[in-house]
């Protein structure tokens, strides 16, 4: 990276905390998405987290929890309620705020155990799911760009400090059952396999050196 070049969007009410300016900026393209609520500091915070692990789930049945940077649930179900309702088992306190993250279109069943302390994103909402989150108070966000793309709207990571402002590559390696080795004598099953393959996809958007403990596609631990 030679230079950041940032393109003011606009101010937001405050950043982590009321008493801290904050602003949107673009310094390279930005996800398409639609929403008509104002989005607050932790807000993008926590859509950013939960979009980018969503998105790696985009094309099974799945949903992310997430609270400003830190990720509080993620599971995949047979269908979206069922992956609701297991997301929310990882962390049931945590789970009552934050944004909530979904791979498909929502529908009313699921709307319906949302409350107004969520923030909810989506690639699609049926009619009847909107009229249940304005009903209840719920912020709803749609997500146009295809979660199959949204690796493509981050390339680096940049953290300032006050030694110097730090820049690396996005985490973007794949991993299947497939290609990884096994080192315990005792070989895993398949179910076991396909649990750390999850959990490790989850794993890539946890802080340095973070474990997530995961069992039938359900996080169990995250830290």
């Amino acid at each position: 990276m030679d230079s950041l070049n940032f393109e003011f969007i606009k101010q937001l009410d405050h950043g982590s905390n009321k008493q801290q300016f904050a602003t949107l900026n673009k310094t390279q393209d930005i996800l398409n998405y639609e929403t008509e609520y104002e989005l607050t500091f932790v807000d993008i915070l926590g859509l950013s987290k939960a979009v980018e692990i969503v998105s790696e789930f985009y094309d099974v049945k799945s949903v992310v929890i997430a609270k400003g940077n830190q990720v509080t649930g993620v599971a995949l179900g047979t269908d979206l309620d069922e992956a609701l309702k297991k997301a929310v088992d990882c962390n049931p306190v945590d789970s009552l705020s934050g944004v909530v993250a979904f791979s498909e279109t929502l529908d009313k069943k699921v709307a319906m155990q949302l409350n107004a302390g969520h923030l909810v994103v989506a690639p699609e909402f049926d009619s009847d799911a909107k009229a249940v989150l304005e009903k209840n108070s719920v912020r709803y966000v749609k997500l146009n760009t295809p979660l199959n793309e949204v690796k493509n709207f981050k390339t680096e990571e940049v953290i300032v400090t006050p030694f110097g402002t730090l820049v690396q590559d996005v985490d973007k390696t794949e991993l299947g059952k497939d290609n990884f080795k096994i080192v315990t004598k005792t070989k895993p099953t398949v179910e076991q396999i396909e649990d750390s393959v999850f959990a490790w996809k989850v794993a890539k958007y946890v802080k340095s050196n973070g474990v997530v403990i995961a069992k039938n596609f359900k996080t169990l631990a995250i830290a």
